[in-house]
């Protein structure tokens, strides 16, 4: 099995308020990462908010979702990343890290990197659309140490880096891997989208 492993406790600086909560077809941002994951064949989702989020938590309850809390948040991505990580469940052959700010990952996309990792050879699973590197990342168990030794802003990307032999890039035909609302300015060219 697969966990995905969802991070959504950055303080949304570039943005100045929770752009995680900003509507997006009828209903806030995350709300459609956690919608598209539970579609999709991983097997359970760990959520890492800030404790900020109540309104998100509460919202939350009867659904099947692991939910940590980053007292911490201000460590930068990489704690998030590591509590995550550490949550996931014994059985899981590895993690799906996926970012909050990215609604347009469709489930079909998780379903296929699930599928090519968990039949494939490899260690590492991330997709890529016209040349573009995108996400979810898959990351094997065996990278415990590495993730856990992360500091600061480093994510998965430098482990990926750091271990190219053990990739596998999938290619897919969904512009939604590379498609993130950092500010502002990509909430609006993109609020409009069709999920």
């Amino acid at each position: 099995m697969v966990s995905a492993i969802l991070l959504a406790a950055g303080a949304s600086l570039r943005m100045g308020y929770d752009k995680l909560l900003l509507p997006l077809s009828g209903k806030p941002i995350l709300f459609h990462c956690i919608e598209n994951i539970l579609l999709s064949k991983a097997k359970e989702l760990v959520l890492v908010l800030r404790k900020e989020n109540k309104k998100i938590i509460s919202s939350l309850i009867n659904k099947n979702i692991r939910v940590i809390i980053n007292s911490e948040p201000e460590r930068g991505i990489s704690s998030s990343l590591i509590l995550g990580w550490s949550n996931i469940s014994s059985e899981s052959k590895g993690g799906m890290i996926m970012l909050g700010d990215m609604p347009f990952i469709s489930f079909r996309v998780i379903d296929d990197l699930i599928s090519k990792f968990l039949r494939g050879k490899k260690g590492i699973v991330y997709p890529v659309y016209k040349g573009k590197k995108g996400h979810p990342v898959i990351l094997d168990k065996k990278y415990d140490h590495d993730i856990k030794s992360l500091r600061g802003d480093e994510g998965a990307r430098s482990i990926v880096e750091k271990n190219k032999n053990d990739v596998e890039e999938v290619e897919v035909n969904d512009k939604g891997v590379i498609l993130d609302i950092d500010n502002y300015k990509d909430y609006i060219r993109l609020k409009d989208s069709i999920i």
